[in-house]
């Protein structure tokens, strides 16, 4: 029984065998197939790893800032439309007369007015509100020292 086996160069399956698990594999043919099953795992491998860096990074690009194309004008006085208002951040951008988008983080120092000259809070700015921008320019970016709302 094993004499034939080894003659015929094949590997059967003996005890137990069922019908699903009977079948015969060319012991010349194994190596190869051994070969053939790493290299296509190395390949699911690499494509699993590339796929999840790749998903990674684009993740990270589009969560890292908002990526838009803001303006840093000189020191002076604004008149614009207050684009987006960010009250978490306390943050708005503000499209100028001669569109340029100012990008603005609020400070502690930062006053916030009514057109009659009266504080008041951020939440009182509006999405495309009018409003004017009195900034000055620290290094690449602008810094608001007061914002009066126009309507």
């Amino acid at each position: 029984m094993y004499q034939d086996l080894f003659q015929q160069r094949d590997l059967r399956i003996p005890y137990p065998s069922p019908k699903y698990l009977n079948f015969t594999i060319n012991l010349l043919r194994l190596p190869l197939l051994m070969f053939i099953f790493e290299k296509n795992q190395k390949y699911y491998i690499m494509k699993k790893l590339i796929l999840g860096l790749f998903l990674g990074l684009t993740f990270l690009f589009t969560s890292c800032g908002e990526n838009k194309n803001t303006d840093v004008v000189e020191s002076g006085t604004y008149q614009g439309v207050a684009e987006e208002v960010e009250p978490g951040e306390k943050e708005i951008y503000v499209r100028t007369a001669d569109d340029k988008l100012i990008e603005l983080y609020f400070t502690n120092a930062t006053q916030l007015m009514t057109s009659d000259g009266q504080t008041t809070n951020f939440e009182s700015l509006k999405e495309n509100g009018k409003v004017e921008v009195t900034v000055t320019k620290e290094g690449n970016k602008n810094v608001p020292v007061s914002v009066k709302i126009l309507d």
